[in-house]
């Protein structure tokens, strides 16, 4: 049995989780493709990295990453990019 994994390359949190799932989730994982901006379109609003919470949120996938013994996360200028030509 495998597991599906929806995941936007400029998500942190999809970082956080494609490093992690086949130990998370045991056997193998199908990685499938996601366009974030749209599901934010779809429900109303959109990423914390555009709000007061950024900082915090930031400080958070690095603590995460470190404890996960994973590389730093490099954030890229300008982060969050548009993906829709990656995905």
């Amino acid at each position: 049995m495998s597991a599906e994994l929806f995941y936007d390359l400029g998500s942190p949190y999809g970082y956080l989780a494609v490093a992690r799932a086949p130990a998370v989730l045991g056997g193998d994982v199908e990685l499938v493709p996601v366009l974030l901006g749209a599901i934010f379109a779809e429900r109303g609003h959109g990423s914390w990295s555009q709000t007061g919470a950024r900082a915090a949120n930031v400080a958070e996938v690095e603590r995460r990453a470190r404890e996960y013994g994973l590389p730093p996360v490099a954030w890229p200028p300008g982060w969050p990019p548009n993906t829709l030509h990656a995905m």
